[in-house]
């Protein structure tokens, strides 16, 4: 049926009546109220409201039967305000609001710039001397003169050093040890005396002596003509020597007037003396390093070419844990590893010499230095890959390489980075940062003859390649590039033919990896690996039945965990283990570096600051909450770390967190822009998943808190918000907000962040087998790269640091938190269960506390109603947008401040909550009057709300599109706006709302059957005597009813817990039987909702009382098309017809109702005949 339009005129009449009943508040009796702090920028107190609607405006309820006035000591003013501590600042200040409080700050103005944020420690709270203990301590200067001051302040010093939180400088002793040129120590010197003249000594550090003073005494210092003399460091450097060590002999030191290949900064090699190649780096100032190959060696033609012991470390997995990796510190040498130069700072020198200057001697080699793209030469000892495909995707990539020699090849989800330097980014793509990809594997994987398929005749190439019939190369099979076309090349080759995601795209990467030594995981691998048992939503690791979920996504994606098995095509199955207790070759070995954080993250549009542990389980298992409201539930893929650890906190087996458990795994942008390609979940990186949160304004996700491009920082950006989190499942009391803080001090619920796993990386073999005498890992520079950074960790200083020449410990607590520093961490065996951490180490936690820039920014305080959403490019959409335009203006045309991405500005309020339309800053059935003028015509009722709101009216496509197609209401694709019929997919949008929005105001509990009810109704109050919005039918014939169009919700690939996908225009036997089907007894029982191993849908709840069962079915049957339960046909009638069916299906298990299953029992029995042949009129006896 064709949909009349009103004029805009007319339209402006309603839209001015609708706004009017829209501002007075439904009547609420029985409901108790109570003050309301709401986060702005006053700390405004309102009174009379409920706990609910202070919820949806976003503030503190203080509790039924409270008023302002009471609580602000009897100014209503002063009810809002509290004591607020700046930690970093050591200040405490009075009377703030919570959003002043929290708001970020300017610490120190760097560079970097340190920011911090404020703790509030509650309304009508005071400052006291113990209310806010200031992390400070003492702080050395270079004259040797002392103040207490924060770290922060203290970095300020040039050459300054802080002695750590809590520390006085009663106790600080802010001389050192010098070493004099001679080799001589002196002590109790400050840093300037032993610096300038006349001692022009190198300093050895605050509070060090000469009691090991390890400083150069007289070495071989080798010449240009070959020879030899054992001088000082001052002497050789004077005689234009090379001083090889403290101590070398000359015997030893391998002096030469040969010449032989040195390798010099940006891939230069040159032939020349010993002498003149060490010298060229030494004592230039710059500390620019170059390496002598060796007497009689000639430059290399190509790279790269690795110092001894070294070679490639790949690592594959978190894309959380991916922002370390770019960090120079974490490849900075502690163990000297490469023994060519000196080592760090307490360490004995092999070398001697301060090439910046700083009168401290060098402490710091990059071993991984910046790749250097061919012709150039690049060398060093390391070239480090970090691939970003998912914790348990990189597990997979590990397992694949240790069992079958297959190295990481399939295309990245996320960054990519070699050397620090960001080579791919979302969704794979080049950054071009180094701009010489390699080929990896051939353009079509497997098609090797390039005729556009894979089959029998590249089979038969792969095989002359493999007996040398052919020459190596990609084409031919060589997909590992390594020379050789051998066994790891046809592993890859059975990967492409079998059709297992084989990329089709370079991963960008520079460098072709030939290993996985490491997978970098958010979890311990125990929660990574899937058990054999009964499947069960809130099944713990270690036990049977973990992570095997059977229930697939709507395109069959897998949601299990990893197996560590593999079917070897020689040796069959081969598997590795997690056994350490009793480990063997096959043995896994976690190597727990950190501590990785997760927060649930949403969109502004949600309305929603406060959330549940129970309400995100019901979110992530069933896609809705516990009280039916259906938001989107994003979610990573079942490979990533960060869905595991988030579930596993909440108490989630991670296969079970699918949400809405929609497509395929999710590895592209335009996936996460609204549109007709739009996807929610199994998104395949943290940057898709809070794409997914920015762009769709019902969406709520998860991503990890620390690193410059995860939550904490997006959050003070305004791309989203980060949500506060009540324990309730174990009893708690308190909503908790993610902040450095209540990361660190985290055993108690009410004050501690407990939703964090321990940040892992994976190996094959102990990389201290030398010590503990386990299996030892088969690379050597993999094994250095852990050595090297536990190494650091175990040692740890808090000593004043740069990206630059911080330790790899000291590079980790930058931007995340070392395991030692977090009072509890979680049990292995039971996530929700958080104990003492044994390892904790207070001295680690105040370093981290003081060093730690990561800050959240206070709920609202970045924007006030959050972003402007991104649509793909290249759609044209119901308002006339084509490509990625802005939305559109009350006049037609398209402009700002509608512009894809920019923030929605203060003033428009209204726009806050998604689904809002009568602005009463709720989102509920009371704005189905308002949404059904808007889908009748958008464009006349942004106009008419313009007219009355210059500054904050409603933007339709903005404000309803539920869905994510980037369009609502009447769309222009098949006429003029305003005119034309509405479509089926046009009517999406008023579904979504009736189906998973329309709350009860008064019960904030969802109910289908009014939402239809009222949808139709508004509809009519629009077009007189038309109460079926959706066209509709009734497969009886029956008359249709307002709200009749609830009960058709099968016809058409129904997903349940996403959007509405149902429908098909027609209430028939099928949607009978799938209400048969979801029988739930509780929806908010997630035991229910997923009992027998698949998840229930809501939308079979036809009588809106958040159950299914046998009333719903006669609510459809009855209610809705008008016969009765036994007419099994739908005739009209129960007849002898019925009676035949139901026989002929006697005995039928797990049956539905047109098979004869009409006492809801799930079966077909002799009972279900006897009701039917009686209301028939016939025998109940089967043929």
């Amino acid at each position: 049926m064709q949909k009349r339009r009103l004029t805009s005129g007319i339209i402006v009449a309603l839209a001015a009546a609708v706004c009017a009943v829209g501002a007075a508040r439904p009547a609420r009796a029985g409901v108790p109220t109570g003050a309301c702090c709401l986060i702005d920028v006053g700390g405004t107190c309102q009174d009379a409201v409920t706990e609910g609607e202070c919820g949806a405006l976003g503030g503190d309820y203080r509790g039924d039967g409270t008023d302002c006035t009471t609580l602000g000591g009897g100014n209503p003013a002063n009810a809002c305000l509290g004591a607020c501590c700046r930690l970093a600042l050591g200040s405490c200040t009075a009377n703030s609001t919570k959003l002043a409080c929290e708001a970020d700050y300017v610490v120190s103005v760097g560079p970097p710039e340190v920011r911090g944020n404020g703790i509030f420690q509650g309304y009508n709270t005071a400052c006291g001397p113990d209310t806010c203990p200031a992390l400070t301590g003492a702080c050395c200067a270079p004259d040797g003169s002392c103040q207490v001051r924060t770290l922060q302040e203290c970095q300020t010093i040039v050459n300054g050093f802080f002695n750590g939180v809590g520390t006085t400088c009663a106790t600080a002793v802010c001389t050192g040890g010098c070493c004099l040129p001679d080799g001589s120590c002196i002590t109790g010197v400050t840093y300037n005396d032993c610096c300038n003249a006349p001692n022009d000594g190198f300093f050895r550090g605050y509070a060090t002596d000469c009691t090991s003073p390890d400083c150069p005494q007289a070495g071989a210092c080798c010449f240009t003509d070959g020879s030899c003399l054992s001088l000082t460091p001052a002497d050789c450097d004077a005689g234009g020597g090379s001083y090889q060590g403290s101590g070398v002999d000359c015997g030893s030191a391998g002096c030469t007037a040969v010449t032989g290949a040195c390798l010099q900064p940006l891939g230069v090699c040159s032939v020349m003396n010993k002498v003149d190649c060490e010298r060229s780096a030494l004592y230039t100032g710059t500390g620019a390093p170059t390496y002598w190959i060796g007497p009689g060696t000639s430059c290399p033609t190509e790279g790269p070419y690795y110092l001894p012991g070294g070679g490639q470390v790949n690592m594959a997995g978190a894309t959380l844990f991916a922002d370390f990796s770019a960090i120079a510190g974490s490849t900075n040498d502690f163990i000297n590893v490469s023994p060519d130069v000196i080592r760090p700072t307490g360490y004995p020198y092999n070398r001697f010499r301060d090439s910046d200057g700083d009168c401290f001697a060098d402490a710091i080699q990059q071993l991984a230095p910046t790749y250097i793209c061919p012709p150039g030469i690049w060398w060093g000892q390391w070239l480090v890959n970090y691939r970003s495909v998912g914790s348990l995707n990189g597990v997979n990539e590990f397992i694949d390489y240790q069992l079958l020699g297959i190295p990481g090849y399939k295309t990245l989800t996320e960054r990519g980075v070699l050397n620090r330097v960001r080579y791919s980014d979302v969704g794979g793509v080049p950054t071009g940062l180094i701009p010489c990809p390699a080929n990896c594997h051939p353009d079509t994987c497997g098609d090797l003859n390039g005729d556009g398929m894979t089959n029998a005749l590249d089979v038969q190439d792969m095989a002359d390649a493999i007996v040398g019939l052919a020459a190596p190369a990609p084409e031919n099979g060589e997909f590992t590039q390594d020379g050789v076309v051998d066994i790891d090349d046809v592993f890859i080759f059975l990967e492409c033919v079998l059709n297992k995601a084989s990329p089709l795209v370079e991963s960008a990467t520079p460098v072709c990896v030939e290993t996985i030594d490491m997978a970098s995981t958010d979890v311990p691998m125990a929660w990574v690996v899937r058990l054999p048992g009964t499947p069960a939503w809130n099944r713990k690791p270690t036990s049977a039945g973990y992570g095997n979920n059977p229930v697939k996504s709507t395109t069959g994606f897998d949601q299990r965990l990893v197996s560590l098995e593999r079917a070897h095509p020689v040796e069959g199955p081969i598997s590795l283990n997690v056994n350490v207790t009793m480990p063997d070759s096959q043995t896994v070995f976690d190597n727990t570096i950190a501590i990785s954080p997760v927060c649930a993250i949403a969109n502004r549009g949600t309305g929603k600051r406060n959330v549940t542990y129970s309400e995100l389980q019901h979110h992530w298992v069933s896609g809705r909450f516990p009280n039916g409201e259906n938001l989107v539930a994003a979610t990573r893929d079942a490979g990533s770390g960060t869905r595991n650890a988030c579930n596993n906190a909440l108490g989630i087996d991670p296969s079970w967190g699918g949400g809405d458990n929609i497509g395929n795994q999710s590895t592209v942008n335009d996936e996460t822009r609204l549109g007709p390609l739009f996807q929610p979940t199994n998104c395949g990186g943290s940057g898709l998943i809070e794409q997914v949160v920015e762009y769709n304004r019902l969406a709520i996700g998860y991503t990890g808190y620390f690193g410059g491009s995860r939550a904490a920082d997006d959050a003070f950006q305004g791309r989203y918000e980060i949500l506060n989190i009540k324990k309730d499942v174990a009893g708690g009391t308190e909503f908790v907000r993610p902040t450095l803080n209540s990361i660190l001090d985290n055993c108690n619920i009410n004050t501690g962040y407990q939703v964090t796993a321990s940040q892992t990386l994976a190996t094959l073999g102990d990389p201290f087998d030398d010590v503990t005498g386990n299996p030892p890992m088969p690379n050597p520079a993999a094994r250095d790269y852990l050595r090297n950074l536990f190494v650091s960790i175990q040692q740890f200083s808090a000593a004043p640091f740069t990206d630059t020449s911080a330790t790899p410990a000291q590079a980790l607590t930058r931007n995340f938190v070392l395991e030692a520093a977090v009072d509890c961490i979680p049990s292995i065996a039971d996530p929700l269960t958080f104990n003492a951490n044994p390892n904790f180490a207070q001295g680690a936690q105040d370093a981290v506390r003081a060093t730690n820039v990561t800050f959240t920014p206070a709920y609202g305080s970045r924007n006030a109603a959050g972003r402007v959403p991104t649509r793909k490019s290249g759609e044209v959409y119901s308002d006339n947008t084509v490509a990625n335009q802005s939305y559109r203006l009350p006049n037609g045309n398209h402009g700002a401040p509608w512009t894809a991405g920019a923030t929605i500005p203060a003033t428009f309020t209204r726009m806050r909550i998604a689904g809002d339309f009568n602005a009463d800053g709720k989102r509920d059935w009371d704005d189905i009057p308002a949404l059904m003028q808007a889908v009748n015509n958008p464009l006349a009722f942004e106009a008419a709300d313009a007219a009355l709101f210059p500054n904050n009216y409603i933007v339709p496509e903005i404000m309803g599109d539920f869905d994510g197609d980037g369009n609502f209401g009447d769309s222009t694709t098949s006429g003029a706006v305003g005119t034309n019929a509405i479509t089926p997919n046009e009517m999406r949008d008023a579904r979504y709302f009736a189906d998973g929005l329309a709350l009860d105001p008064v019960t904030g509990r969802l109910n289908r059957k009014q939402g239809f009810i009222r949808v139709d109704t508004a509809w009519q109050a629009i077009h007189a005597g038309d109460s079926n919005f959706f066209n509709t039918t009734l497969a009886t014939g029956a008359a249709y009813a307002a709200g009749d169009s609830r009960g058709d919700v099968a016809g058409n690939s129904p997903s349940p817990g996403a959007k509405p996908t149902g429908a098909d225009g027609v209430v028939n036997a099928q949607d009978v039987d799938y209400v048969s089907r979801n029988f739930i007894s509780d929806w908010s029982d997630l035991n229910a909702v997923t009992s027998g191993g698949r998840i229930r849908d809501l939308s079979a709840d036809m009588d809106g009382d958040l159950d299914v069962d046998c009333d719903d079915v006669a609510e459809i049957v009855i209610g809705i098309l008008k016969t009765t339960l036994t007419d099994l046909n739908l005739s009209g009638s129960t007849t002898a017809a019925d009676v035949a069916i139901a026989c002929a299906n006697l005995g039928e298990t797990n049956a539905t109702w047109s098979q004869g299953d009409v006492n809801c029992d799930g079966q077909v029995t002799q009972s279900d005949i006897d009701a039917i042949a009686a209301a028939a009129g016939a025998s109940n006896v089967c043929p």
